[in-house]
């Protein structure tokens, strides 16, 4: 195979790319995580016995 002048550029979108997909799952981990701590401190989601 072949490598063309381009390739390290594309490594490197590709890295981005990948790093920007990382840091969205990690950003909606985090508000995932922030909407169960709100529900615990409201009582969370328990029925009343």
């Amino acid at each position: 195979m072949t490598t063309h002048p381009n390739d390290r550029g594309y490594d490197a979108y590709a890295y981005a790319v990948n790093a920007a997909r990382v840091n969205a799952a990690r950003v909606n981990a985090a508000r995932v995580n922030a909407a169960r701590v709100n529900v615990a401190e409201a009582g969370g989601l328990r029925y009343p016995d």
